[in-house]
């Protein structure tokens, strides 16, 4: 605008003369000059704005990152801890039926040396009642003796498999919190990943504009 006005200047000098519309036109190209400048200047400021926006926005998509990181650890902790928890349901339930099988083996075996020794005493009492009566009681109670602790024994085998019961329901229940939570912590993380590359794609969007405008003016 400068030069045009100092072009004008030097034509009207030559003429001898700068006429009133000429003069009007300095005038206004002066105001226009002002008014670019003052467009300018607000809109460097709004540049400068806008680029502390997008920097802080920047920090808050890799803080955002950051926090996906750590919930992708915790999430492969959680598994790792449910994995686990199978395992142990797993081996509580197979000791609880190997010592199930070992007790009705000895059961069965009690049953049929008590049957044996109830047919033996029949058979004895006709052929030698006198003869092996004391011997025969003897035997029967020791074998009474023994089907008493083995009653023992199974009352005590009993309030173990309630033990074992209660530790694999209490096993199973946390099995399914951790669960319910590792598929909680993965729809977060599904929102925070979203969220991010909206964040990030607005930036990026709203950066272009912003430089195209500055370029038209």
């Amino acid at each position: 605008m400068e030069a045009l006005l100092a072009g004008m200047q030097r034509n009207g000098q030559g003429s001898g003369f700068l006429t009133s519309c000429e003069a009007e036109l300095q005038e206004l190209m002066k105001q226009i000059d002002i008014m670019v400048a003052h467009k300018k200047a607000e809109w460097e400021g709004q540049t400068q704005a806008l680029e502390a926006c997008l920097g802080v926005r920047e920090q808050e998509l890799s803080s955002a990152r950051a926090a996906l990181e750590e919930k992708h650890k915790e999430v492969g902790k959680l598994r790792q801890q449910l994995e686990d928890m199978e395992t142990a349901k797993q081996d509580l339930v197979r000791e609880y039926e190997q010592q199930l099988k070992k007790f009705q083996e000895e059961l069965a075996r009690l049953r049929r040396s008590y049957e044996k020794l109830q047919k033996k005493q029949l058979r004895d009492a006709r052929e030698e009642a006198s003869k092996r009566q004391g011997d025969d009681q003897f035997e029967m109670s020791r074998l009474s003796r023994k089907l008493e602790e083995f009653r023992q024994k199974s009352l005590d085998w009993e309030k173990q498999r309630l033990l074992y019961q209660q530790q694999v329901a209490s096993l199973e229940a946390q099995r399914k919190a951790l669960a319910e939570q590792s598929e909680l912590i993965q729809v977060l993380l599904i929102c925070a990943e979203s969220f991010c590359s909206v964040c990030a794609a607005g930036g990026r969007a709203g950066r272009g504009e912003e430089t195209n405008e500055i370029s038209q003016a």
